[in-house]
Parts: structure tokens; sequence; C-alpha cells
């Protein structure tokens, strides 16, 4: 019998490999996700300067998802307003979320986003409940 929690290779009725994967490499991911601290970050960009942020936080994406202790780094886009961006993020832990936040791609942000925002960016914390 296949077990999900372990992933296998099984075949489909056309005899292509289908995959599964273990349900620790899922979206939902409840093996590891419950340690990780969670950062939601909002910014709301200055009238005509939407693409100039948009262009900032794209950005930060790859050297930050390079960064020792990041899970996960997605920018997000308001459906009804393209000027307001969330970044939702997730860190093994709050001492990888300090150095993230000294790296000098993300001081180089901080010192550039006071042209570009409307207020100062909404940053906060969070650990996975359930």
């Amino acid at each position: 019998m296949p077990d999900p929690a372990r992933g296998n290779l099984q075949l489909d009725n056309t005899l292509k490999p289908v995959v599964s994967l273990p349900l620790c490499l899922m979206c939902d991911d409840r093996c590891s996700m419950a340690e990780l601290l969670t950062v939601v970050a909002e910014m709301k960009a200055k009238p005509g300067r939407e693409a100039d942020l948009r262009g900032a936080l794209l950005a930060l994406i790859g050297p930050t998802r390079k960064e020792d202790g990041c899970v996960q780094y997605d920018l997000h886009v308001h459906t009804d307003d393209p000027g307001r961006f969330l970044f939702y993020e997730n860190w093994v832990s709050g001492e990888h979320l300090r150095r993230h936040a000294a790296s000098a791609h993300l001081t180089a942000f901080v010192a550039a986003a006071v042209d570009l925002l409307t207020e100062p960016m909404r940053v906060e914390t969070y650990r996975r409940v359930a």
C-alpha cells in the first residue's frame, strides 16, 4: 500500500510515472513549519512610484532566498491596489531574521524606501498555531 508520508513512485493508466511527494514536502508542511518565525511586511507606494517600489521589492527576493535560515520569502500585491505590497516570510529563527534585517540588500532598500513609501513599512512577526 502506498505510504504518502514517505512518497512513492507509481505509474498512472498511461504508464507515465506519477510521483507522490512526502507530506512533509507538500505545501501544508505540518512536519517542520510549527517552529518557524513568520513575518508579514506591508508597504504602500507613493502615487506614481508603484513600479519603482515593485522593482525594488523584486530585487530583494534573489539575495534573501539565498540567506541562511530563509525558508520562504514571497512577495504579494494587493488585488485591488497595485501600490500595496506584502512580503510573507518564514525564518528558521529570530537570529536568522536579525541577520536578514542587517543584510546589505535590505538596509539599502530601507534607505531607498523613504522616497518610495507613503508611510513606514508595517512589519509583524507570528508563530504558527495550527
